[in-house]
């Protein structure tokens, strides 16, 4: 059965908006005094908040506001000034917690004594960092509100935007050949086709314009299909050392090439960001962490002659074939069960990819995957980075020969768990 990605949408759950590293969660701000009437907008328990260097002009004096720019940059932190007359002995702290974005909390103790004295306090917090006052007022984060992109909007209303953003492959091809071949005895039934596509436009992945492709694909219905033989379609296709499949093909209609362009781009630009995080901070990736807690890392590829198994609890089991030994006792070529819990993979769904990456608990025999990914360049990398092995590419992990498994009567040539 098929893998689907779940890459994309787990880093889309889990990835807070990319702010620098280099910018503290909070700073404190010296040798900057605001103008006299700070006093009437900032208080001891509400702050005025600062976001950009036009707004500091209002409240600060010009070399003031010179000062302020050395020590602060707007594109990434907000300024947070408090301003009250009380005690001498009046103190106002802060903490952070610990968190990815953090989170700050300032604390208001007063003094005893009964003198009258002026008080400011003047922060920098990146943009992404929440913050909460002493009596409970708050805000953030101040992260720069992206210009609304109308035409991005409609397309992710499509109801195909999601699976086009996900696909790892998506062609405009024509379609020169569909041949009929098994027929599932089911109800509605399964029709199986061995197609031909040439390739006109590769929106998305690693097949080429005016290449020609046979893939596999498969229609349910009461009927028997008719493939639009001789048109321009959109392909959505999986491609491993078994074979390519076409999992979606629809006549390439200018809303849906519309909506297919928007996607695949915005997908480019999501790799691109990942990309980014995993070479300058893999610390701040969302497997990183996962990683490091696993007790066995490896990149793993399905067993052809395997098993798979998928409970009412939604856990799958399935044999996979050890690939890259990261950490743990695993050795390439071994294989091993392993057991998606359906908090990993829901329903069974596994990366549409023909390489994963697992991060194992080894209970009672059998390898319980923590931490599930596509082997990307991307996710290698911050696997490295977690556990201090080789940095190898994809193209490393392809290039890898495995022994060829010896087939039994007892264990029949079985896909991948799926829906």
């Amino acid at each position: 059965m098929s893998r689907k990605t779940l890459v994309l949408s787990v880093l889309a759950a889990l990835l807070p908006p990319v702010i620098a590293s280099a910018a503290p969660p909070i700073q404190a701000i010296k040798g900057v005094t605001p103008k006299p009437g700070i006093f009437r907008t900032a208080s001891r328990d509400k702050p005025l908040v600062i976001r950009s260097a036009k707004e500091a002009g209002e409240h600060f004096p010009g070399p003031a506001v010179i000062a302020l720019n050395k020590q602060v940059d707007f594109t990434q932190q907000v300024v947070l000034v408090f301003a009250w007359r009380g005690s001498d002995q009046d103190r106002l702290s802060y903490s952070v917690a610990e968190s990815f974005p953090e989170q700050v909390f300032f604390k208001f103790r007063p003094g005893r004594t009964r003198d009258l004295r002026a008080h400011m306090k003047i922060f920098a917090l990146r943009s992404n960092v929440r913050w909460r006052g002493p009596k409970g007022a708050g805000g953030g984060p101040y992260v720069t509100t992206k210009p609304v992109n109308k035409q991005l909007d409609a397309a992710k209303k499509h109801p195909r935007y999601k699976s086009i953003f996900e696909a790892k492959n998506v062609v405009v091809a024509t379609l020169d050949r569909a041949q009929l071949g098994a027929v599932a005895e089911s109800y509605p039934a399964i029709y199986e086709f061995e197609l031909t596509l040439t390739v006109n436009q590769a929106l998305r992945g690693r097949l080429k314009p005016k290449q020609t492709i046979q893939c596999a694909y498969s229609k349910t219905g009461k009927k028997k299909p008719a493939p639009p033989v001789g048109e321009q379609c959109l392909a959505l296709l999986r491609t491993d050392r078994r074979g390519n499949r076409a999992y979606y093909l629809a006549p390439a209609s200018k809303d849906l090439l519309k909506v297919a362009r928007i996607a695949a781009d915005e997908a480019d630009k999501t790799d691109r960001a990942n990309a980014a995080l995993a070479r300058d901070n893999p610390e701040k990736h969302p497997l990183y962490t996962m990683l490091t807690k696993a007790d066995c890392v490896v990149v793993a590829t399905g067993a052809p002659d395997g098993t798979a198994s998928h409970n009412s609890r939604g856990v799958s089991t399935q044999t996979e074939i050890c690939v890259v030994s990261m950490k743990g006792k695993l050795k390439p070529g071994d294989r091993f069960e392993a057991v998606f819990p359906a908090s990993v993979a829901p329903n069974g769904k596994l990366p549409d990819t023909e390489f994963i990456i697992l991060g194992c608990k080894r209970i009672a025999g059998k390898h319980r995957v923590t931490c599930l990914a596509e082997a990307s360049d991307t996710n290698l990398r911050v696997a490295a980075a977690a556990t201090g092995a080789k940095l190898r590419t994809l193209k490393d992990v392809r290039a890898i020969k495995l022994p060829t498994p010896k087939r039994t009567r007892f264990a029949p040539s079985r896909g991948r768990a799926g829906p």
